[in-house]
């Protein structure tokens, strides 16, 4: 089987091509790459764009069509708001 590398996240949810965070139920639309420096790239760029992410790259086996075998999250959790974002709106 060949080898390819996913990014996922501190919650357990995996990136997508849309740069979004999904829970792997579709593993057709996972980020996906050959190449462990494109990965490693990749998590630097999204990060870049959200201080509190926490993502790494994983290596991921191919199943018998050619998609990432991943480890499915139960359920697709909303994202907390920091502390201080409680209430951005002024009253």
């Amino acid at each position: 089987m060949d080898t390819v590398f996913a990014i996922k996240n501190q919650l357990g949810l995996y990136l997508n091509k849309h740069r979004e965070w999904v829970n792997g139920a579709d593993n057709q639309s996972l980020f996906r790459t050959p190449h462990k420096d494109e990965a490693l790239n990749t998590v630097f760029e999204v990060s870049s764009h959200d201080i509190y992410l926490r993502a790494e790259v994983i290596a991921c086996e191919l199943d018998e069509k050619g998609q990432p075998i991943v480890e499915i999250t139960a359920e697709q959790p909303t994202p907390a708001l920091p502390d201080d974002m409680e209430n951005p709106l002024p009253a």
